[in-house]
């Protein structure tokens, strides 16, 4: 929406269809095979298991409250992606591929190595928060700008610059709110919070 309106401010006409597909992507890329395997790997360290984890910020604990089990979390991870896919390949025809290699791809990486061994970004410190978080928002905004005006100018960068530093912000904030449970995970969940904290 931001990337999108910014074009329109520097009066770009607004194309409807890349529009809608980039925010249906995005849409899926944050709300399926990110999520899922953060779920399904914060579950088996034991980040969003324990007791504690209630009263915390957490995933999106369908696992905790047994509404979906691994098996069903897999199952709607595989299906998400031939989603994005099949998505990803209409934004080449409509728009081009640039879109799909500078914009979708990375995001979607960023998204997904958060969470999948072995890299597990959210696992260490510094590393969650700018390669799975600023990343991720980094791309979309300057994506969403791309699919509109068909180039990138420097204030499209910075604008995605801040709000990347803005979700930097707010991924921290959580980090403090699951200090305890992401320490005693297995691995330890080693968020740039539990590292400085356990530091001190």
């Amino acid at each position: 929406l931001v990337g999108t309106s910014i074009a329109a401010l520097e009066g770009h006409e607004i194309n409807w269809l890349p529009f809608t597909l980039v925010l249906v992507i995005s849409a899926l890329v944050q709300g399926y095979p990110t999520h899922i395997l953060n779920e399904i790997f914060d579950w088996k360290s034991g980040a969003d298991s324990h007791e504690l984890r209630a009263q915390k910020s957490g995933g999106s604990k369908v696992l905790q409250a047994r509404l979906l089990n691994i098996k069903d979390l897999w199952i709607a991870f595989g299906i998400s992606n031939v989603l994005i896919a099949v998505l990803a390949l209409i934004c080449v025809s409509a728009i081009n591929s640039k879109i799909l290699l500078y914009f979708i791809l990375p995001g979607y990486l960023s998204g997904l190595l958060y969470s999948l061994p072995p890299f597990r970004f959210s696992y260490r410190p510094f590393l969650g928060e700018w390669l799975g978080g600023f990343a991720g928002i980094f791309f979309l905004v300057l994506g969403s700008f791309y699919v509109q005006a068909g180039s990138v100018n420097n204030f499209a960068v910075l604008t995605a610059v801040s709000l990347g530093l803005i979700f930097v912000g707010i991924m921290i904030f959580f980090h403090y709110l699951d200090f305890t449970t992401d320490k005693l995970a297995k691995p330890p969940k080693n968020t740039t919070v539990v590292d400085r904290k356990s530091g001190e």
